[in-house]
């Protein structure tokens, strides 16, 4: 089962990016599953998710320290019901990156998966912002980058060059 984590920070563009994966596995005739992890008690962006696509929802907080355990019981059990052929895990604007790759990498997952890409998204507007957030969003925003294999840098549009 292969897995693309989808990391960058809010209202950056995550699951425009995720849907546009998701169609173009469908194309492939892959089964595709999606893991969604949502800061707040409600999931936005579940909703946006094609109702015939498996999906798992995490709710009150980023995939960090306690919620790796659920990240990994929640592709277990995607893998024992419905034997998806990837999963695309979005991930809340707060994720660290290591720590959900260590998520998906404990040793009952690791012989029938594989991480395939970190996909990091990013908000053109507001990169050149950066400089002016705290320094731990700052430190945050440069550990998403520099875990990613694949970086979207979208509303490129919108930025001001």
């Amino acid at each position: 089962m292969k897995i693309v984590i989808i990391g960058g920070f809010l209202g950056g563009g995550k699951t425009t990016v995720l849907n546009h994966l998701l169609a173009e596995s469908l194309k492939e005739s892959l089964k595709p599953a999606v893991i969604m992890n949502e800061f707040g008690k409600m999931s936005v962006d579940g909703a946006l998710v094609s109702e015939d696509i498996p999906l798992s929802e995490l709710t009150e907080g980023g995939i960090c320290c306690a919620m790796k355990a659920d990240v990994s019981e929640q592709l277990h059990q995607l893998y024992l019901k419905e034997q998806p052929d990837i999963v695309f895990i979005e991930c809340s604007g707060i994720a660290e990156p290591v720590s959900v790759l260590d998520a998906c990498l404990t040793p009952i997952l690791a012989p029938f998966t594989t991480i395939t890409h970190m996909i990091g998204v990013i908000d053109a507007s507001m990169y050149k912002h950066i400089k002016s957030f705290p320094k731990d969003i700052q430190g945050l925003f440069y550990e998403q980058l520099a875990y990613c294999s694949v970086l979207f840098v979208n509303k490129i549009d919108s930025a001001d060059v």
